[in-house]
């Protein structure tokens, strides 16, 4: 990825900063290399963060890469993808806004099976709140690496990936949102899944497009109770 002919950790650190948008610009020769499950064409790439788990196993010395990223091995590649779940759920929960203006958005996993490499990006009405950070829980906090990062105004992408950080059927809060007001909160606030990637990509996907308003004693997330603040 980095063109020092080696394999390390920085260069599934670089495939998943394609996937986040964090680079903007990647070359050509950047986005196939990355694809190195080559579940994109040739001519257009698909980076995920299952890519970037593959190359961080391949330096572990655990497994090799699925494809040599030629065109030729891409056909063959589709033909040996990794095992999707069934029936897996992803839902945003419910919203919590706190007496500092916070506002804490749940996003809540139901799997039958591991997860190990996933991503979504998230729509958000960023005229009224900004994103400020992302928390792991008991579920994402061995992921080797958790990140979101705003590809565009309004969309958030979230990804991650783990040495089988999820081994088994799992159902609980995946990460925790944590976006600040900065403009008048409307009655309604809307979060949607746009799209999902990897482990989720056949999720259905459950959003949560209202706030209804702040409910004393509400438990978040993280645990704690929040006051009403209207």
């Amino acid at each position: 990825m980095n063109g020092d002919l080696k394999i390390t950790p920085l260069d599934a650190q670089r495939a998943f900063d394609i996937f986040l948008g964090k680079i903007g610009n990647p070359t050509d020769c950047e986005r196939e290399n990355a694809d190195v499950n080559a579940d994109g064409l040739k001519s257009s790439p698909k980076v995920t963060p299952a890519d970037a788990q593959s190359i961080f196993n391949k330096y572990l010395k655990k497994g090799e890469l699925p494809s040599d990223c030629s065109g030729n091995s891409r056909a063959a590649a589709l033909d040996t993808q990794s095992f999707i779940p069934a029936n897996l759920i992803l839902t945003i929960g419910d919203l919590v806004i706190t007496p500092g203006k916070e506002v804490i958005v749940p996003v809540i996993i139901d799997s039958p099976s591991s997860i190990e490499a996933f991503g979504f990006d998230l729509l958000f009405p960023s005229g009224e709140i900004e994103f400020i950070r992302l928390e792991r829980t008991e579920f994402s906090e061995n992921f080797i690496q958790l990140e979101a990062n705003e590809i565009a105004p309004g969309i958030l992408r979230v990804g991650g990936y783990g040495l089988g950080s999820l081994s088994k059927a799992s159902f609980g809060v995946l990460t925790t949102l944590i976006f600040q007001v900065v403009g008048n909160i409307k009655e309604n606030l809307a979060f949607t899944i746009i799209a999902a990637y990897d482990d989720l990509q056949n999720a259905t996907i459950r959003n949560k497009r209202v706030l209804r308003g702040i409910e004393t004693g509400v438990r978040t997330a993280r645990g704690k109770a929040v006051k009403r603040t209207d």
